[in-house]
């Protein structure tokens, strides 16, 4: 078996690693890539265990998506569907007097300048956005800011012991440098404890019934992920959980970092069987 951690990107590395995939397509690799943002949000909802955990979203394939979205909702997220590290991610806010805050980050990951537009004005922006020629989901935002205006969140690695059970091993809260909207390490932010984080945000009476709550959720994630698309050996669940302690799923990746662990002071088991 060979344990593939390689993330899908545009480099000659890459395709080094594709060459050497079909060459020796016998072998076993783990772990498998699970489609898009946009197919897993999908699978995940065919579950009625997990329906309250995930923000309502959609594919954005024209500025008219994102529009039709933002009547329901005062605040979206839009992502490139095979986005990872926080690269393209755009924050669309409504505001009184009809205006709209943009914030974001390029394919660089460099934090945008924000900017105050109007609705008639939204289209063209994201045609300068790409929308339309690269896939996007456009995702209900939720209120995360701490009092000090950083964003924050919750990376959780879900992994099978010895045994081939699944057992959460880890989960450390990301808060995101200033101006940004994002929490990824990638892009300047850093890790903190999951259960100071949680004290500061829902208070320590709810602390552990929100933490229990969480790791409940990522566990059966899990299993459920591995039934729809094959063995699995691990999974990190990015979550978000709001000022009354509910829990949220913001998107699940295959292959994910372990910095966040180890900056929290995180010890990480290593999946042993898949």
């Amino acid at each position: 078996m060979i344990y593939d951690r390689c993330r899908i990107q545009k480099s000659p590395r890459f395709e080094k690693l594709r060459e050497f995939r079909k060459k020796y397509g016998q072998l076993t690799f783990l772990n498998r890539p699970l489609r898009n943002k946009w197919t897993v949000h999908k699978t995940l909802q065919q579950d009625e265990r997990f329906k309250s955990y995930l923000p309502a979203a959609k594919l954005a394939e024209s500025a008219q998506d994102v529009a039709e979205m933002l009547q329901k909702y005062p605040l979206l997220y839009v992502k490139p569907i095979n986005g990872t590290g926080g690269r393209g991610i755009l924050r669309i806010e409504r505001k009184k007097g009809g205006r709209l805050l943009l914030q974001g980050r390029d394919q660089a990951r460099r934090i945008i300048t924000p900017a105050y537009i109007t609705h008639s004005e939204l289209a063209s922006f994201l045609r300068n956005w790409n929308i339309g020629n690269v896939k996007h989901i456009v995702q209900q935002g939720l209120q995360l800011k701490l009092p000090n205006g950083r964003v924050h969140d919750y990376r959780m690695l879900v992994q099978k012991d010895r045994t081939g059970k699944w057992q959460v091993t880890g989960c450390a809260g990301r808060m995101g440098p200033a101006r940004s909207v994002t929490s990824n390490l990638h892009g300047g932010g850093h890790a903190i404890g999951m259960t100071e984080l949680l004290n500061m945000w829902v208070g320590e009476d709810k602390a552990d019934a929100v933490k229990a709550d969480a790791e409940s959720f990522g566990v059966a994630v899990a299993q459920y992920l591995e039934k729809s698309f094959g063995r699995l050996c691990e999974l990190a669940l990015d979550l978000a959980i709001d000022r009354k302690g509910r829990v949220w799923l913001l998107e699940v990746n295959p292959k994910p970092a372990r910095e966040v662990f180890r900056q929290a002071g995180e010890w990480i088991l290593t999946a042993t069987r898949s």
